[in-house]
C-alpha cells in the first residue's frame, strides 16, 4: 500500500483504483476529498481499453 500510495513502481490502474476507492469513501461519509482531476467519460472508456481499469468496489465492503 505504501508503494502504491508513494506511487514507487505502482501500477497506474492500481493507483487508480486506490484513488477512486478513496474518494468515494469521502463521499459517502460527506467528506469533499477534492482536489485532483477526474477522467471524462470518453477518456475512461480510452483508458478502460488501455489499462483495463476496474470498477471500485461498494464503499460498504470497505473494511475498517
Amino acid at each position: 500500500m505504501e508503494d502504491t500510495v508513494a506511487v514507487r513502481g505502482a501500477d497506474s490502474v492500481v493507483v487508480w483504483l486506490v484513488r477512486d476507492g478513496l474518494d468515494a469513501l469521502a463521499r459517502h461519509r460527506g467528506v469533499d476529498a477534492g482536489g485532483w482531476t477526474v477522467l471524462t467519460d470518453s477518456s475512461r472508456q480510452a483508458a478502460q481499453r488501455w489499462f483495463r481499469l476496474r470498477a471500485v468496489p461498494p464503499v460498504e465492503s470497505f473494511k475498517g
